[in-house]
C-alpha cells in the first residue's frame, strides 16, 4: 500500500466532517479562515501533519524511509487538527474550544483508522468488510472507573484535552491508542454473533459441497 497523502484525508474525511458540523442548525462554531475553500486551514494542517510525520521518522523510526504506519498517520492527523484549532466557538472559552477541536480530531483519526482497516479487509475473503462498513468507526471498549460514568470515548477526549493543557501530548502514545483500538475492533469482530453465524453457515455449506462431490464420485466409480 502506498503512503497516504494529506490530500486524500482532507478531501475524504476532514472536509466532509467540517461541512457537516457547520451545517447543523443553531451551531455555535465558526472557522478562522476567510477563504472560500478553507485553503488557509488546509495549508496549516498539512504543514503540521508533515512536520509531525517527518519528526517521528527522523527521531524515532529505525528505518525512516519505510512506509509510515496507519497508527502514526492517525496520531499526526490528530495533532494537526488540535494545533490549528480549526473550529472556534462564538463567545466560547479556550477550554470549550479545546474540547470541540479534540472531539473532531479524535473522530477524524478514528474514521481514518477504520478506512485503513476497510482497505485491508477488501483484500481478503472475510466478513470484516461488512462489519466495518456497518459500523463506520472502530469499536470502543466498555469501561468503568470509580469517579466517572463517562464512556471510553468521552474519557479519552477529556484525557487528551488535559494532556494538551499540560503540554504533554505525545504522538507516539496517541499512535498506541489507535493501535489498541484496531486490535479491540478485530477482537470484537471475532466475537460478533452475526459474523460467527455467517462463518458456521459457510463451513457447513463447504462441507455439504464436499459431501455431494464425494457421493457423485462414488456413484461414478461404483455402477
Amino acid at each position: 500500500m502506498k503512503e497516504v497523502k494529506f490530500d486524500e484525508i482532507w478531501n475524504n474525511v476532514i472536509k466532509p466532517i467540517l461541512e457537516y458540523k457547520l451545517s447543523e442548525d443553531g451551531h455555535p462554531f465558526y472557522l478562522m479562515d476567510g477563504s472560500s475553500n478553507k485553503s488557509e486551514i488546509r495549508r496549516n494542517m498539512e504543514s503540521w501533519y508533515n512536520s509531525s510525520k517527518d519528526r517521528i521518522k527522523v527521531e524515532f523510526m529505525r528505518q525512516p524511509n519505510k512506509l509510515f504506519d496507519r497508527h502514526k498517520v492517525c496520531a499526526c492527523i490528530f495533532k494537526a487538527i488540535v494545533e490549528v484549532k480549526i473550529l472556534k466557538i462564538k463567545k466560547g472559552s479556550p477550554e470549550k474550544e479545546r474540547l470541540v477541536n479534540t472531539e473532531i480530531a479524535f473522530l477524524v483519526a478514528c474514521v481514518v483508522l477504520a478506512s485503513f482497516m476497510l482497505h485491508d479487509a477488501k483484500k481478503v475473503t472475510s466478513d470484516l468488510e461488512d462489519f466495518l462498513n456497518h459500523r463506520k468507526l472502530p469499536c470502543f471498549p466498555k469501561i468503568r472507573i470509580n469517579d466517572s460514568n463517562d464512556s471510553y470515548v468521552v474519557q479519552t477526549i477529556k484525557a487528551l484535552c488535559y494532556d494538551q493543557k499540560q503540554g504533554n501530548l505525545s504522538l507516539l502514545a496517541l499512535a498506541n491508542i489507535f493501535c489498541l483500538l484496531e486490535m479491540h475492533t478485530k477482537e470484537a469482530y471475532s466475537k460478533d454473533l452475526t459474523h460467527i453465524h455467517q462463518q458456521v453457515r459457510k463451513i457447513t455449506a463447504h462441507h455439504q459441497q464436499i459431501l455431494k462431490s464425494t457421493q457423485r464420485l462414488s456413484s461414478q466409480t461404483h455402477p
